[in-house]
């Protein structure tokens, strides 16, 4: 804008010195050729010569009598030194627009000076600068208006997301935000929280159940040493009766302590991965042993019968030796627990496309109702055919966590009455 205005001011002026050295010519001819013109022509440049600019004021000063004039302050040097180089000149004096000419006449050679107020040009720049504000609070109005619209139109299926998500707690966990039919990046924001909340809703379930199962588990053996321990207190009882209830409350303490120690496990697999999960390599043959050895020492005996469906014994894996230990381990205890302490088959196979190890533990047991399977892995869930079988139903939680942290996979299928097998892939060292 300010260019506009710089422009215009500059050809104005521009104008305004030809209007006025062209006004200077017309007077030196009206002053200075009078005598030497026709009456008709000198006429016609009088009826010229009669239109008057704003304060105007002319000077006719003989070459001969310019020291008089620069002394009166009329006549500057340099403007004399240039009008008499170049034959006129234009410059500014006080902020006011004066041109010199230098004018030759039979009656000798004058300088001719002429300055006035362009009138015109000053309202024109006027009128522009008041058009260019105009304008410019127009545009503004404009941009505002057209920005808010712009604004509020992409801010307001924000403004509606956040006033869902508002309504949604801990106690509304049900709920979901309406997903727009548009297809940009707001709807994508819209499907990703539903399934954020998703995952928060089913977390929140899997807490509650986990809690109140927790409850249950630790608080029966707790009614039963009570209980216990109450009657027993009641009257004097014999050695042997005292010895009866004294095992009673000893089994239920160790079923207590094992319930403890399996979530004291739970949560360390379930939060392991800096604390606790630390790496290493590691032969498949080597947990393989150390698992049997395990069994060994905490049955007394040898029940776990290996097969290497292939030769290839020296495969590697990356991870932590003594959890997948622990992991395998359980799902031993399971297997023989379940199965009245028939032998476990263990088949290890190695898949050298897919570059991982498959190793199942199948027995001969109980089996797995068919619609108990989907659930089996959660925390304190025990299918619906154990019966009296002890048990807190936290092993295979166990086992799953540890899986996922190795980056493997469990399968379990089972067949009532026929027995079940349980398969952990593992992906195998790179190299």
């Amino acid at each position: 804008m300010s260019l506009v205005y710089f422009t215009s001011k500059d050809n104005m002026e521009d104008n305004f010195f030809d209007d006025l050295m062209d006004k200077a010519n017309l007077e030196g001819e009206v002053l200075l050729e009078k005598d030497e013109l026709a009456a008709e022509i000198y006429q016609e440049i009088i009826l010229s010569h009669s239109v008057k600019l704003t304060e105007e004021r002319l000077y006719v000063i003989p070459v001969s009598d310019t020291l008089g004039s620069i002394a009166e302050g009329v006549l500057e040097r340099e403007v004399l030194r240039e009008t008499l180089r170049h034959g006129e000149y234009r410059y500014y004096k006080d902020t006011q627009q004066w041109v010199s000419l230098f004018y030759t006449d039979n009656q000798g050679d004058f300088i001719i000076l002429l300055t006035a107020v362009d009138d015109e040009s000053e309202e024109e720049l006027s009128d522009l600068v008041s058009s260019m504000l105009s304008g410019l609070v127009l545009t503004m109005i404009v941009q505002f208006l057209v920005g808010w619209f712009f604004a509020k139109n992409i801010t307001f299926p924000i403004v509606t997301l956040a006033a869902q998500l508002k309504e949604i707690n801990a106690s509304k966990l049900s709920s979901r935000v309406v997903v727009s039919e548009r297809n940009d990046e707001v709807r994508q924001l819209e499907v990703t929280l539903n399934e954020m909340l998703d995952r928060l809703e089913k977390g929140f379930d899997l807490q509650k159940k986990f809690l109140a199962n927790a409850s249950h588990e630790l608080k029966t053996p707790l009614t039963i040493i009570s209980g216990q321990s109450d009657v027993a207190l009641q009257r004097t009882r014999t050695v042997e009766e005292y010895q009866g209830f004294l095992q009673v409350v000893m089994t239920e303490t160790d079923k207590l302590a094992q319930i403890i120690a399996d979530l004291i496990q739970l949560t360390e697999v379930s939060t392991g991965g800096s604390k606790y999960f630390e790496k290493a390599s590691f032969r498949v043959e080597d947990v393989i042993l150390e698992l049997q050895a395990f069994m060994f020492r905490y049955l007394g005996q040898d029940r776990i019968k290996v097969n290497y469906e292939s030769e290839e014994e020296s495969y590697q894996l990356v991870g932590n030796k003594n959890w997948l230990i622990i992991a395998f381990s359980n799902i031993a205890k399971n297997a023989l627990k379940f199965s009245d302490n028939q032998a476990v088959l263990l088949h290890i196979g190695f898949d050298t496309k897919g570059h991982t190890v498959s190793i199942a533990f199948e027995d001969r047991g109980i089996g797995i109702p068919k619609e108990d399977l989907p659930m089996i892995a959660d925390p304190f869930f025990r299918a619906m055919n154990v019966g009296a079988i002890p048990g807190s139903g936290i092993g295979l939680s166990i086992v799953n966590e540890i899986v996922k942290l190795h980056e493997g996979q469990m399968h379990i299928t089972s067949e009532l009455g026929v027995g079940t097998t349980v398969r952990v892939v593992l992906p195998l060292a790179e190299g």
